[in-house]
């Protein structure tokens, strides 16, 4: 017996259609579904629901489509499936956000049609190995899975529509159920899979489901023996088992997209870098609530500013703001939501520092920091960078020193803007310290002309190093990373790192300037900058640093396009051949997994990812409030980190243009990453947080 479901995505964001149109055209779209139901009564179906914007519209502007649906469901003809509050990629979430959306869907799906079931078709089929136990957590029962998806990892079932078990990374396994469109012939899927049984769903976008294609399929099922319709729940429940399925990071477009098609492209990258910001200002006012709270304080207001404040950020992640080829509007109303949900929690976590702390202001001519450490684990001795601004000249670029809670750390300034008198004016600094867990401290910055930091530091146009590391620069590139402790390299031949920009109709050329722009004379840092003028309408500057005492090679890039071009471009490549291992981080859970061979993959990162090549393995941590890094393209010798391109190249959203940063920490690892390593890795994706005091002997603005 094979049991047949039909299931209907139905979201109003849609990224093609305005909001206009969407009010206008959809709720006929669906009325036609209905109607299409209500004339097949023996044809059950499942409906995902968009929850944060289609049931507020539907309840403003069709409310007979609603009716309609809970009719179904009393009826026992219809089922509600649960998927993302927003319509956000479930692959995407921290857990924390993951858990928070699936409340709040279940809560409005409940409160809408008094019932949901225990299926979950995710976003975009969007799919980690982490998922079945992140779902399973939350009470989900099984899952809807693209045939074509699961068939990619696993070809046995492209003739085997049993109910399978999707295993994941930590062993935990849910049912599925496969689907497939109404436009790649369901009916030939079906005759496939007769021999053993099982059961098939025929997913669409509920705004692209044709009743009249959708009536052919019916009328051609019923002529078939041993077919009956079935709820995707039923087909669970009396559907014979398969095996276990193990499958990667995917969607249902597969291809060498599989989850670049929401990630890669410029506006992509811009958004989701607004996203690590705000995860950063909402972790920050999370942090100073539960300050506040011990210290007896009332923080009712406070709380509500924050939950908004992950609302909104849930808002910004919807899909259809992201690469799937979005009207304009939906990419700028993406920026707006992720902008305002930073805004809202900046506010909380300022009202609630002013409220927890009292502060000590600074004589003249000391500036004054507090760094508080927001993450859940000692900060381990990291390269701290802290943005400083002076209203008036109280010290000069090589006069800079510090001290932390009193004790003398290095400090180097990384940019700056002067005064006329050649006193900085704003800029950014770097400090080599380390936080305890939940603990302030306070910064001092005071003039000396000491250098404040160690003298381990070497530095030429060819080479940088420290006590525990030496890199080796051939063209401006690193050529090799040495351990200085265990003796291993990483890199040589071919070089370590390479870089790539393609511009579409553009002249190639290459320029190259080398040159020492830090000897590490404050005892902080040395730096290599590389200047590569590599087309006639683009400019490449690469910062290379390597810090006292510290085993890492900071690579920061900046991107310059003079004009709008198609194209890619691939800043930080590793030439690390096959096989190897990555370690990654996936809704809280530490993934590993191992590339032999096969096709490039795109695997999903969390701003850092660890790849092992042989007996030597490198950690790239990304500054991802400079430029969040969610994937890496692993290819047969090499793995790309902060790659971009244009998808369709009649958007100009998906151009490269204007100027990027990417920033990045590269650490040798002595075995598998350890908890320090990662904790190292952390603070450098987030950094710690800083209020600055500031001496006032007049009015701010005079």
């Amino acid at each position: 017996m094979i049991f047949v479901n039909f299931n209907f995505h139905v979201n109003m964001w849609y990224a093609e259609y305005t909001d206009e149109q969407v009010l206008r055209w959809f709720p006929n779209l669906y009325r036609g579904l209905l109607e299409f139901m209500w004339e097949n009564p023996d044809v059950k179906a499942g409906w995902d629901i968009e929850s944060s914007r289609t049931i507020p519209f539907l309840e403003r502007v069709a409310p007979d489509v609603l009716d309609g649906l809970r009719e179904g469901v009393k009826k026992g003809q219809f089922e509600i499936i649960l998927d993302t509050w927003s319509f956000s990629l479930a692959s995407m979430h921290t857990w924390e956000e993951f858990a928070l959306q699936h409340d709040m869907a279940v809560k409005e799906l409940k409160r809408v049609f008094g019932r949901v079931s225990s299926g979950y078709f995710a976003q975009e089929g969007a799919y980690h190995p982490f998922l079945p136990s992140m779902l399973k957590r939350l009470g989900v029962e099984f899952l809807l899975l693209s045939y074509l998806q699961v068939g990619e990892f696993d070809r046995r079932l492209a003739r085997d529509l049993r109910v399978h078990l999707v295993k994941g990374e930590d062993g935990t396994e849910l049912p599925f159920v496969m689907h497939v469109s109404s436009l790649l012939d369901p009916v030939d899927v079906v005759k496939k899979g007769a021999e053993l049984g099982g059961g098939l769903t025929v997913l669409d976008d509920a705004e692209i489901a044709n009743p009249s294609r959708l009536t052919l399929i019916v009328e051609s099922l019923r002529g078939m023996e041993n077919v009956k319709f079935a709820l995707a729940s039923e087909i669970v429940e009396k559907s014979p088992r398969g095996i276990p399925v193990s499958i990667l990071d995917s969607t249902w477009a597969l291809g060498v997209y599989d989850h670049g098609m929401w990630l890669r492209d410029p506006w992509d990258q811009h958004l989701w870098t607004l996203n690590e910001v705000a995860r950063r200002e909402i972790a920050k006012a999370e942090w100073w609530l539960r300050r506040a709270r011990k210290a007896g304080l009332n923080v009712d207001v406070e709380e509500r500013e924050i939950h908004e404040a992950k609302r909104w950020l849930l808002l910004g992640q919807n899909s259809d703001k992201f690469g799937w080829n979005p009207r304009a509007e939906k990419r700028i109303q993406g920026e707006y939501e992720l902008r305002l949900a930073s805004e809202l929690a900046q506010v909380a976590s300022t009202v609630l520092s002013e409220k927890t702390l009292k502060f000590d202001r600074p004589t003249e001519g000391v500036r004054q920091i507090i760094l508080y450490n927001f993450h859940a684990f000692p900060v381990p001795p990291s390269p701290l960078r802290i943005d400083v601004e002076f209203d008036s000249g109280i010290l000069k670029p090589d006069e800079v020193s510090a001290t932390l809670d009193g004790k003398q750390v290095g400090c180097d300034l990384l940019t700056a803007r002067l005064f006329p008198d050649g006193a900085i004016k704003s800029g950014t600094i770097t400090v080599i310290g380390s936080l305890g867990a939940e603990e302030t401290s306070t910064l001092t910055l005071k003039r000396s002309s000491t250098p404040s930091g160690r003298t381990d530091l070497h530095v030429s146009d060819s080479e940088l190093s420290n006590s525990l590391i030496r890199v080796r620069l051939e063209g401006g590139l690193p050529a090799s990373i040495t351990d200085l402790k265990t003796g291993a390299t990483y890199g040589g031949e071919p070089p370590l790192i390479t870089q790539r920009l393609k511009l579409e109709g553009d002249k190639q050329e290459e320029e190259v300037k080398v040159e020492v722009t830090n000897r590490g004379e404050r005892g902080v840092y040395v730096e290599v900058t590389s200047t590569v003028k590599q087309s006639a309408h683009s400019l490449i500057v690469n910062k290379y640093r390597v810090y006292s005492g510290l085993p890492l090679l900071e690579a920061e890039t900046r991107i310059s396009i003079f004009g709008k071009f198609p194209g890619s471009a691939e800043p930080l490549v590793l030439n690390l051949p096959r096989p190897r291992t990555i370690w990654r981080e996936l809704g809280g859970n530490l993934s590993k997994v191992r590339m032999e061979k096969g096709r490039q993959r795109l695997l999903l990162v969390n701003d850092w990812a660890a790849v092992y090549s042989g007996e030597v393995g490198l950690l790239v941590a990304a500054d991802c409030c400079t430029r969040a890094m969610k994937d890496v393209k692993d290819a047969k010798n090499e793995v790309s980190f902060f790659t971009t391109e244009t998808t369709f190249k009649d958007n100009q959203f998906e151009h490269l243009s204007g100027e990027w940063t990417t920033r990045a920490a590269i650490i040798p690892l002595r075995g598998e990453p350890t908890s320090e390593d990662l904790k190292r890795a952390k603070v450098y994706n987030y950094g710690v947080g800083t209020i600055p005091l500031i001496h006032f002997d007049k009015p701010r603005l005079s």
